[in-house]
């Protein structure tokens, strides 16, 4: 129900479950299956987190994505072949992972010639359709080297007049996460983002105060 951060607000609601001591031990498990559907019908079910003005104007995730990033590429002056490198830094990455849906090095040429689904958005700067599964188990009583020291999030709207380059929900769940674990942007050492396309990394790393704005491409 809050569309891609599904699995983090499960986390975030037994969090608050064993921080106020009505459960000692839990576990979470998130599943998602969208291989079942065709691409016509998985349009509909991503496209119903968006707002009714949207949908009237036929918008499609793609499409508002492809807003922002437009948006983002004509205020700080990029172009769009400036988005390759972090396209290859995701296949990169996903080609070292054994259980990536896609395992794929993608070369400047490749990422040019790709079809654009969404101008400027291309087949390289959109996510695909993937079956997934994870399980995580939370204690407040078990020692572990690995803690939860701040979780934040946030509320906003989606509009499809003023976008701007931020995201005010995430500027919030920031804020907060940063202020519970009393640390600052300059102290997080490895940061996994959001990337549905690949300009809501770069937008996830500016908004989570890692870059200056309009720097993280940089």
């Amino acid at each position: 129900e809050t569309d891609s951060s599904s699995g983090v607000s499960a986390l975030h609601v037994v969090y608050s479950m064993l921080a106020s001591g009505m459960f000692k031990n839990a576990l979470i498990v998130g599943t998602e299956i969208m291989s079942k559907l065709s691409r016509e019908e998985s349009n509909l079910v991503l496209g119903s987190v968006l707002s009714d003005r949207m949908r009237n104007f036929s918008m499609s995730m793609a499409q508002g994505a492809a807003l922002i990033t437009t948006r983002y590429l004509q205020d700080y002056n990029y172009r769009r072949e400036d988005l390759f490198y972090i396209a290859k830094k995701l296949h990169d990455n996903g080609f070292e992972n054994p259980n990536a849906h896609i395992k794929k090095k993608i070369t400047e040429e490749d990422y040019k010639q790709a079809p654009i689904f969404s101008e400027p958005l291309g087949l390289y700067d959109i996510s695909p359709l993937s079956d997934g599964s994870a399980s995580l188990v939370l204690s407040a009583e078990a020692k572990s080297d690995i803690q939860i020291r701040g979780i934040g999030h946030g509320l906003g709207e989606f509009k499809t007049v003023n976008l701007g380059t931020s995201f005010p929900s995430s500027l919030a769940a920031y804020k907060k996460a940063y202020e519970m674990a009393h640390l600052k942007p300059s102290d997080i050492q490895i940061a996994e983002l959001h990337d549905a396309f690949t300009t809501f990394e770069i937008i996830g790393a500016e908004d989570a105060g890692l870059f200056p704005k309009g720097h993280a491409l940089n």
